[in-house]
């Protein structure tokens, strides 16, 4: 007997997605933290970058809409919370986050990828969350010292952190230097 293929297969993952997000934003509207439906309009971003992930992770469709995927998808999310939670002068002081969803957004495109390719995404992912996340904490005063200090003091940091890329890089790649 020949298997029935669904029209529209993975039904109770989007609707699951979309109930998850539909209870948030009611959730967000009930407790006073949506102001109305003018602060909706990044729900187009997240949508939109929904929308690739899913084509990417579930239909298989190429990968290159991993990147713009993940990007609109976190830029979305950062842009709800801006329009809901966040306070209007707040933007100057959580200007890493964008720097973090770049970051992010690199790391699964580049799982994606084989060999020489991964490492040259995956490693610029994660040097650009951690270097958002530092700035972060000076941006929301976290650190009392000054940036300029924290720099010239722990500036080595970063031969370290870039002997331990190499060394990852050469664990990932078997324990040789060969291609």
């Amino acid at each position: 007997m020949e298997k029935k293929t669904s029209r529209f297969p993975n039904k109770l993952l989007v609707i699951g997605i979309v109930l998850f997000l539909s209870g948030g934003l009611l959730l967000l509207r009930t407790t006073g933290y949506l102001p109305g439906p003018e602060a909706l309009w990044p729900l187009v971003l997240l949508l939109f970058g929904i929308t690739l992930l899913y084509m990417v992770f579930i239909k298989g469709a190429s990968e290159k809409y991993i990147f713009p995927g993940m990007f609109l998808t976190l830029t979305g999310i950062t842009f709800l919370l801006i329009s809901t939670v966040l306070p209007v002068g707040k933007l100057e002081r959580i200007w890493p986050v964008f720097m973090c969803i770049a970051g992010l957004s690199l790391i699964p495109y580049g799982l994606k990828k084989r060999k020489n390719a991964r490492i040259a995404l995956i490693v610029p992912g994660v040097g650009i969350v951690i270097l958002s996340l530092v700035f972060l904490l000076f941006s929301l005063d976290l650190v009392d010292a000054e940036f300029l200090h924290f720099a010239t003091r722990w500036w080595p940091a970063l031969f370290m952190a870039g002997g331990a890329a190499m060394v990852a890089a050469y664990i990932a790649k078997g324990g040789t230097d060969r291609k």
